[in-house]
C-alpha cells in the first residue's frame, strides 16, 4: 500500500481535485503495478468525490406552494371566488 502524506492531508480536508491531481504526481514515483493500481483506485475516489451534485431543478409547482404556505402562515389567503372580484 502506497501512502502519501500530502494527497491523504488533501483528502481528509475534502480538497478532492487537489488529492486526485497529489495522486497522479505518486502515481509517476510508483515502482509496481500493485502500487500503481491502489494509486489509481484512490485517484478515482478523490475524483468521484469531487463531482458536484445535480443542480435541483426549481418547478413552477414548488414555487407555487411555497407561496401557498407563506400566505397561509401569514392568515392573508383570499378565497378564490373573490379573486376575479376587484370593485
Amino acid at each position: 500500500m502506497v501512502r502519501n502524506k500530502k494527497a491523504e492531508e488533501l483528502e481528509a480536508q475534502g480538497l478532492w481535485r487537489r488529492a486526485a491531481a497529489r495522486w497522479l504526481d505518486v502515481m509517476k514515483e510508483a515502482h509496481t503495478d500493485p502500487q500503481r493500481e491502489h494509486i489509481a483506485r484512490r485517484r478515482e475516489i478523490c475524483l468521484e468525490n469531487a463531482k458536484r451534485p445535480p443542480k435541483k431543478r426549481e418547478t413552477f409547482c414548488e414555487l407555487h406552494d411555497a407561496v401557498n404556505k407563506t400566505v397561509d402562515d401569514m392568515g392573508i389567503r383570499r378565497d378564490r371566488r373573490h379573486y376575479g372580484l376587484w370593485k
